[in-house]
């Protein structure tokens, strides 16, 4: 598999290994309990060469299977923001910015979500969102050098006087009237 989709030690999403390490056990089952009594020396072999490998893949899907069920759960949160601190994001997920960037660039590897990571400002940006944001310089109430990119008639607070800075809106959607 050149490009899996799935992030497992064995290249495969959760429901491949789900499916060949629950078809092997069964079919090795079935093997030992068919031969056990009629050739117990058969039991020897379909145990290592069967049961305890599909046991091993069995398991190695269920840790993948929660994994999945955990990044898409994280990419389902990450959908309701068009833009998101990284920092933000982890406290949201109660995990550190580390692992929180980590589980961002996964899901956005595997497709979950589509959007960048801009390193200026440490934020997640939505995939089409990104060209109808604004750049606020300097705070229109005190003149503090804020810096920030915001999405039209969005509101955050001043870092300088605790004042909620409203984003103009940008000239297209003012004249098609969209707010």
């Amino acid at each position: 598999m050149s490009d899996p989709q799935g992030g497992g030690p064995l290249g495969m999403d959760a429901e491949t290994m789900l499916a060949i390490g629950g078809f092997v056990l069964v079919f090795s089952l079935v093997a030992i309990g068919a031969t056990l009594f009629v050739t117990p020396v058969l039991a020897y072999i379909c145990v290592p060469g069967g049961a305890a490998p599909a046991a091993i893949v069995l398991g190695l899907g269920i840790l993948e299977y929660h994994r999945e069920k955990q990044l898409k759960e994280f990419t389902t949160l990450l959908k309701t923001y068009r833009r998101i601190r990284i920092d933000e994001l982890a406290a949201k997920v109660g995990k550190s910015p580390v692992e929180a960037e980590r589980l961002l660039s996964r899901a956005i590897e595997l497709g979950y979500v589509a959007g960048v990571i801009d390193r200026s400002a440490d934020e997640f940006v939505l995939a089409g969102t990104e060209k109808a944001q604004v750049f606020v310089e300097r705070c229109p109430h005190c003149g503090g050098v804020v810096n920030r990119w915001a999405f039209p008639e969005e509101r955050f607070l001043c870092p300088y006087c605790n004042v909620a800075v409203e984003v103009p809106p940008t000239p297209a959607s003012a004249a098609s009237g969209t707010g």
